[in-house]
């Protein structure tokens, strides 16, 4: 058996003896499950219309725990993957992070510096990524905003949204992280972008943050709680749009950063906008459901957007509340008896990939150093 080491020793309320063991049967079966999906030429069914994304899900899961590049079933993934060029946002981005995790040293510390990272990637295989992260940056609607388009390789709609845009900034991220150059205005315009999208109305707040390497929490005073939207004609936040402004605007900043392009008053106000999602979450806070989305769909999808805010972020626990062992308490109890989270055909390779992402913690953090 696989052992996955995610220090739940560390200080803070554990839910009981025996969770991390739990945690890695979990992972295990889930794994054995989404490798046993895989179809005879690499590519997995897929989620609507969502090909090449479905399969570079599956392989960025699959890699982020533990299965190697060169394991038959993430070869013919990978293979199939870079034999086609996908038109959408969201598969160019998980494309290109499915691929950066694959060619991610197995020792490598999640505390390098951009300039430490090593991918050893054959040149048409950069030329790839490259070409992917050129035509997100190429075809987003305004630097920093991603929308559907209205029609493969056609004109986007009018208004960007938030999950379009989340997807875009990971991918982006995952190219940055290979070493291929991306514009200093998509991050500034990421920044805007999630300003837009920021709840109008909010209350001033306290919001209680317990850090990685901290065993006190930190109080932070918030001029606005205010969660993020799906899009500009959304009325109200929820849970999963607001963990999606916090971990863009973290990855934002911290390419600002790399490329010495983060004057001091950009950087605080990206702190104000970061503390303000994390003060709405506290107030609405939900592990057992998708906290106020219009239709209670997607939780699978929240837990991994909010999995991605809390490391981007460096987030342990939001005032008593550990995120990581009240989400993996979840997702313990509803794993099936094959190994999915979801015994049906159109679901649950999502589903299983969300869940694994989440336990395995698969997102590397933040480096804000220069």
């Amino acid at each position: 058996m696989k052992r996955y080491e995610l220090e739940l020793e560390e200080r803070g309320p554990v839910l009981y003896k025996g969770l991390q063991r739990d945690i890695n049967a979990a992972i295990d079966r889930g794994v054995k499950h989404l490798k046993g999906l895989a179809q005879e030429d690499g590519s997995y069914k897929p989620h609507g219309k969502y090909d090449v994304g479905t399969t570079a899900l599956a392989m960025l899961t699959l890699c982020a725990c533990g299965v190697p590049r060169t394991d038959p079933v993430v070869e013919a993934g990978l293979n199939y993957v870079f034999a086609r060029s996908p038109r959408k946002t969201y598969e160019r981005a998980v494309a290109l992070m499915a691929i950066e995790q694959a060619y991610t040293p197995p020792g490598e510390s999640h505390r390098s510096r951009a300039a430490e990272l090593r991918r050893d990637l054959p040149d048409n295989r950069r030329r790839h990524c490259a070409g992917l992260a050129a035509a997100l940056e190429r075809d987003a609607i305004a630097p920093g905003a991603w929308a559907y388009q209205a029609h493969p390789g056609g004109r986007y709609i009018v208004h960007p949204d938030s999950s379009n845009t989340q997807y875009a900034v990971l991918g982006l991220r995952a190219a940055a992280r290979m070493d291929i150059p991306v514009k200093v205005q998509t991050w500034e315009g990421v920044v805007r972008y999630f300003e837009q999208v920021r709840e109008r109305k909010a209350p001033r707040a306290t919001v209680s943050l317990v850090r990685e390497g901290a065993v006190q929490p930190t109080e932070h005073r918030v001029r606005a709680a205010a969660g993020y939207r799906y899009s500009t004609t959304r009325p109200h936040a929820w849970a999963s749009m607001t963990s999606a402004g916090i971990a863009s605007l973290a990855i934002a900043r911290e390419q600002l950063l790399h490329k010495r392009m983060l004057p001091p008053k950009l950087a605080t106000r990206i702190g104000h906008l970061i503390l303000g999602g994390w003060a709405w979450l506290d107030r609405h806070w939900a592990m057992d459901r998708h906290a106020l989305h219009p239709h209670g769909q997607w939780y699978y999808y929240y837990l991994y957007s909010l999995e991605r805010a809390a490391i981007l972020d460096g987030v342990k626990r939001v005032g008593d509340k550990d995120w990581y062992r009240e989400g993996a308490a979840q997702l313990l109890a509803r794993q099936k008896e094959s190994g999915s989270w979801d015994d049906k055909e159109k679901e649950q390779i999502t589903k299983t990939c969300f869940a694994l992402l989440f336990l395995r913690r698969a997102t590397a953090p933040v480096v804000l150093t220069r």
